[in-house]
């Protein structure tokens, strides 16, 4: 796919996979980074359809063919992968999410049913409680995007609006909207 004119690579944009940076060994982290990766070219496309979002798998085959993995995207430079890629800007991104602990809520409740008339000494206690443990964590997702000349052009970390790990669609959603294509720049 690689191409070096600059006229063919005009108005194309590629997302690649998003590097997870967590402190969760059970975590599956190319396939949130890629499950954002997807979210993030659909959030482009549905926001900007004049660009033309090449498809993941694409890129993501691209990337396979030339040994070029999430960890090492790092290690190369934006101009590179844009020409690469065939496409005028890449977005490059990160999900940090940190498990911080477990949150436990609980409450109870107690009534007093009356067996005969007012006698508070004839009746029956009836106790209820519930309780309630989550997972609690610290995140934050980076969104750069760069031009094929290797300049950024948009750069942005924020906290997700709601805590979790799946919690990211809607901020990759305000990010979007708020990228030089977007609705809200």
């Amino acid at each position: 796919m690689k191409t070096t004119d600059v006229g063919s690579r005009k108005g194309k944009m590629a997302v690649l996979p998003f590097k997870i940076i967590t402190n969760m060994p059970s975590v599956d982290q190319e396939s949130i980074g890629r499950q954002i990766q997807s979210d993030c070219a659909n959030s482009i496309r549905e926001e900007a359809p004049m660009i033309d979002v090449i498809d993941t798998r694409i890129v993501n085959a691209t990337l396979a063919k030339n040994n070029i993995s999430v960890e090492s995207l790092d290690l190369m430079l934006p101009k590179d992968l844009a020409i690469l890629l065939g496409v005028e800007h890449v977005v490059l991104g990160s999900y940090d999410i940190e498990n911080t602990g477990t949150r436990s809520t609980g409450s109870s409740v107690t009534t007093y049913n009356e067996k005969k008339g007012n006698k508070k000494d004839k009746g029956v206690a009836v106790s209820s409680g519930s309780s309630t443990t989550s997972d609690t964590f610290d995140s934050r997702i980076t969104m750069d995007i760069y031009n094929d000349q290797g300049s950024s052009i948009y750069s942005v970390s924020r906290k997700p609006f709601s805590s979790g790990l799946d919690k990211y669609h809607s901020t990759i959603n305000y990010l979007v909207k708020r990228a030089p294509f977007g609705s809200k720049r």
